[in-house]
């Protein structure tokens, strides 16, 4: 069984489980804010063994699945404890994230899992970095879709990374820019708004970054910008002759103003 990125600690037990129909996912600790981790699992097992699973908050008999966030001996908040028996599973955290990496390992066993009849086995993990990002660049060749970056950032929430940063030049759709964007498929801003909120979902930061200098040359070859490039002609660079405007003049004060009003 490959598990991303391998758990600090996995131990296999005897036995198996495998849900019935109908079976209940129970919401502890923080019921609320566990619904869309639990939903989230109960959609990913259905897609993967055709299983159907009910919500519930609070425990009851005979629960297939028990989510509890708020179990204070896991001192990591992004921790969590994964137990899988032949009653059932059990994933205990300290907060919802640790919940939802938790839920993300066990997607990873169902989906190694033939006939959906799960191992039995107990994984302790936390993550070794705060923080794990991945920077996707949307500004060279095809810019990708929403759907696109969703797909994306779903499959790597999965395998614990909380950070995205979204690399742009020329394709976002600054308002006062039309002219550098118009026909680059850009981001606009409800889009990433949306993208933000999908990313929140899955308990992963998204980080802005807009490059300058250098990587301002769609920019530059516009006429409204030209004149601020530090060499409008182009100039030698260790890469090879470079024929058009190239780089942003962090001398002239425009250059500044340029990317606060952006």
């Amino acid at each position: 069984m490959i598990l991303l990125p391998a758990p600090a600690s996995l131990r296999r037990g005897s036995g198996s489980f495998r849900p019935v129909a109908g079976s209940r996912i129970a919401l502890l600790g923080a019921a609320s804010a566990l619904v869309p981790v639990a939903r989230r699992l109960a959609d990913g097992w259905r897609d993967l063994t055709d299983a159907a699973f009910t919500l519930g908050a609070g425990a009851a008999p005979g629960d297939a699945v028990r989510l509890d966030a708020n179990v204070r001996r896991i001192a990591d908040p992004e921790g969590y404890e994964l137990v899988i028996g032949r009653a059932g599973v059990r994933i205990a955290a300290r907060s919802v994230r640790g919940v939802f990496h938790g839920v993300s390992t066990l997607l990873q066993v169902i989906e190694q899992s033939p006939g959906g009849r799960l191992p039995a086995l107990v994984i302790r993990d936390a993550p070794a970095f705060g923080h794990r990002g991945v920077m996707i660049d949307v500004s060279r060749d095809k810019v990708p879709t929403l759907a696109t970056l969703k797909a994306v950032i779903d499959r790597l929430s999965g395998w614990k990374i909380n950070e995205i940063q979204l690399y742009t030049e020329h394709t976002f759709a600054y308002r006062n820019h039309r002219d550098v964007w118009k026909d680059s498929s850009p981001l606009t801003g409800a889009d990433i708004l949306d993208l933000d909120a999908f990313c929140r979902d899955r308990h992963v930061e998204l980080v802005p970054n807009q490059n300058s200098f250098g990587h301002l040359h769609r920019w530059l070859t516009k006429p409204r910008y030209r004149d601020l490039a530090e060499a409008p002609n182009g100039c030698d660079t260790i890469w090879g002759r470079f024929k058009e405007p190239f780089s942003l003049n962090p001398a002239d004060p425009r250059s500044l103003a340029l990317l606060r009003r952006a």
